[in-house]
């Protein structure tokens, strides 16, 4: 899938390759996140999951003068929501001494890796709707989703049971696709702005 041109707004990653492959994010200036358990790394998966929902909220109200496309982002944020409630419940169903159980060292470079991008700076960049698609799809294919493979390979360990629950939970998702269909079917949308970004 081709994406549309971001009006010239460039958004580059300091740490190409450590948090999302070099497509987007900015490393967060605040402390290193430490993933060390099982525990840290549901943690970690349902903050990711929050912030995207916080993301795709300031979306919705950024073109909430154009309600199919407030209407879109609105549900995105309520999916992300979902998953977060979703990956809590899970966790919630874990004896304590499963949540303590620590990760191989090289998934918990990965998690370590991953954890990190601050959607809100790259968020402020947002100008037309255009770019708002393009954050989305980097932001779709960043940290929570990464974090979403581990966690699954990790309960894959000794529960596949909870781990295809972590699968159905993702299969479910609205697809972003679907709005890039709109944006190539009503190209004039595309150079919409974003107000209060």
């Amino acid at each position: 899938m081709s994406l549309p041109p971001t009006d010239g707004v460039e958004l580059r990653c300091p740490r190409p390759g450590a948090c999302c492959r070099g497509r987007g994010f900015e490393a967060d200036a605040g402390a290193a996140t430490v993933i060390d358990d099982l525990a840290q790394l549901f943690d970690a998966t349902i903050d990711a999951e929050r912030r995207a929902e916080e993301a795709y909220r300031a979306l919705s109200a950024a073109f909430s003068y154009l309600p199919e496309v407030t209407d879109f982002w609105s549900r995105m944020a309520d999916e992300e929501a979902r998953l977060a409630r979703g990956v809590g419940v899970l966790r919630a169903e874990l004896e304590p001494e499963r949540l303590r159980r620590r990760l191989a060292l090289a998934e918990r470079d990965d998690a370590q890796a991953i954890v990190g991008p601050h959607a809100a700076r790259v968020l402020g960049r947002v100008r037309t709707l255009s770019d708002a698609y393009l954050f989305a799809c980097r932001l779709e294919n960043a940290d929570a989703h990464r974090l979403f493979a581990l966690l699954q390979r990790e309960l894959m360990n000794f529960d596949p049971a909870r781990a295809r629950k972590l699968t159905d939970l993702l299969e479910s998702q609205i697809e972003l696709a679907d709005f890039g269909l709109l944006l190539r079917d009503r190209p004039g949308l595309q150079r919409a702005p974003a107000r209060g970004l």
